[in-house]
């Protein structure tokens, strides 16, 4: 009776949580100084430390672990097959198994780790990280389990009981997107980790209509809706920028096979449904051409919106098209926003900030130095416009002129430089780094909108604390955290006097919240 009550308990419990479980195995030392054992278990620990603070993320508890690696005979520091791995997860019941090893060459060191999808024996994520200074060692394992947790995010997005969303990209690939389509292909995946960490974890699946112009290589490419990461990954990485020698695009036949031609969920309230309309050019006016109205009206009969997003050097009707979609698929309008950092003759820093027609030049200082982040001034300007663009999405009132009001929105919030001063460094600055936009965060944080509407929560980031006299910066104070789990590893290791392994001394468990779930 009682053992049936704990599988009740565990199953109520992974319903409502919707943690994903892992197990980390210790690590692998590869080292000819025998005083680095101790990072054998030092390394998981600090990874199950740092994954334990991630949402959606259950672990299995260290000593449970060790007592299933020690009953089948194996050593826990990263010695085990793949076959052996899918055994403990079985065991363990968790979805992930993670392995990895050190290895030290003269002062240098290499951190590589493995995860493994007990479900289906695939390996969802192999990841690296190096130094050349023994005392960042705490700094890497920090990079590697954040690098852990976006691939594990994600490969769980293919299975999992809802929330339901559906996100569709319509992006015009002629030669002038070049810089916005690898926007998407480098942010896609950080983009959907931050999507995937709401509360409860939606399941999202994602499609693409590519759409160039007739007498390109292709009018439109179609690629269906998908839930696997990797897959969608391989299909954005497929679209490259040419063609389009002409001003207006295909812009309808996209629309309208991204409406007809893509697997919406039909009749189907519960789902999300999103599709954004992504280019810098008018649509086409072929006589033949698909109906706007028939785009329109499946758009609304299907519950799902369009929302548009005009790059630099949409003309005045392009962008009158694409928020007139907008505005009649209760969709939201947004001007990307660009970044370039400048330097004046004097040295002095300035970003030149443009959105559709609208230019101003900020002050780096004047920004960089506004509240506690460490994120860049150009940064930190582009995130708030992505914000404040998704509570236009929120509110039931959204303004039928967008654009204007993105327009009046943009200078009225832009500590901007005088005039004439932004015109001389404009004119005799030189330009710093690449050129930026906040595409992903534009598309990330309106797919959270639809997402909130379906009962996912996004907690907001928690703002770091100032570093004084009295209070140690929070950085130093989780390395010291870290370092404390080290040390104590370290004297155990030193009184016990054994090699490092699960099957012969355990290690105290790091303390969580639960072993079926953290966040949830």
């Amino acid at each position: 009776m009682k053992k049936t009550l704990f599988f009740i308990m565990i199953i109520f419990a992974a319903l409502f949580s919707q943690a994903v479980d892992m197990a980390v195995l210790d690590f692998t030392v590869n080292s000819s100084d025998d005083d680095m054992n101790f990072l054998s278990s030092g390394i998981s620990d600090i990874i199950v430390t740092t994954l334990g603070e991630k949402p959606n993320i259950g672990l299995v508890e260290r000593e449970k672990l060790s007592r299933i690696v020690e009953e089948l005979s194996l050593s826990g520091s990263g010695l085990v097959s793949d076959k052996q791995q899918i055994k403990i997860g079985e065991l363990t019941g968790a979805e992930f198994v993670i392995t990895g090893s050190i290895t030290f060459i003269s002062s240098s060191f290499m951190i590589n780790s493995k995860v493994l999808e007990v479900k289906t024996g695939r390996i969802v994520s192999t990841q690296s990280v190096k130094g050349g200074n023994k005392e960042k060692i705490f700094d890497s394992v920090d990079e590697l389990a954040g690098k852990i947790y976006t691939d594990i995010n994600t490969a769980s997005n293919n299975y999992g009981t809802g929330p339901k969303l559906e996100v569709a990209f319509v992006i015009d690939t002629t030669g002038s997107m070049g810089d916005e389509i690898n926007v998407v292909k480098s942010k896609i995946i950080s983009m959907i980790d931050e999507i995937l960490q709401g509360t409860p974890k939606p399941i999202v699946r994602f499609a693409i209509v590519a759409y160039k112009d007739r007498g390109d290589a292709y009018v439109t490419d179609v690629y269906d809706f998908q839930s696997d990461v990797s897959l969608i990954k391989q299909d954005i990485n497929s679209l490259t920028a040419t063609g389009g020698g002409d001003f207006p695009e295909s812009v309808i036949e996209a629309l309208h096979k991204a409406m007809f031609d893509l697997s919406w969920s039909k009749n189907d309230d519960k789902t999300g449904k999103l599709c954004f309309l992504i280019g810098d050019a008018e649509p086409q006016n072929y006589r033949d051409d698909f109906s706007e109205k028939d785009i329109i009206k499946e758009a609304l009969k299907n519950s799902l919106s369009i929302s548009s997003i005009s790059c630099s050097g949409n003309s005045k009707e392009g962008i009158r098209r694409f928020q007139d979609f907008s505005n009649k698929t209760n969709g939201t309008f947004s001007f990307l926003t660009y970044t370039q950092e400048v330097i004046d003759q004097s040295g002095k820093e300035y970003v030149v900030v443009t959105e559709g027609d609208a230019e101003v030049v900020l002050e780096e200082t004047e920004i960089s130095g506004a509240g506690d982040s460490d994120m860049s001034a150009s940064t930190k300007f582009m995130e708030e416009r992505a914000k404040k663009k998704a509570d236009r999405a929120r509110s039931e009132e959204k303004p039928k002129e967008q654009a204007l009001e993105d327009t009046k929105d943009f200078f009225s919030t832009a500590p901007a430089v005088e005039k004439e001063e932004a015109k001389r460094v404009i004119a005799s600055g030189t330009n710093k780094g690449e050129k930026k936009n906040n595409l992903d965060k534009i598309m990330s944080e309106q797919i959270k909108v639809i997402a909130e509407k379906q009962g996912v929560k996004y907690d907001e980031p928690k703002k770091p604390q100032p570093e004084n006299k009295k209070t140690e910066p929070v950085k130093k104070k989780e390395d010291e955290k870290k370092k404390i789990i080290i040390k104590e590893e370290t004297n155990k290791k030193d009184s016990d006097s054994t090699k490092v392994e699960v099957k012969k001394s355990s290690p105290e468990p790091v303390k969580k919240t639960g072993s079926s779930g953290i966040g949830g």
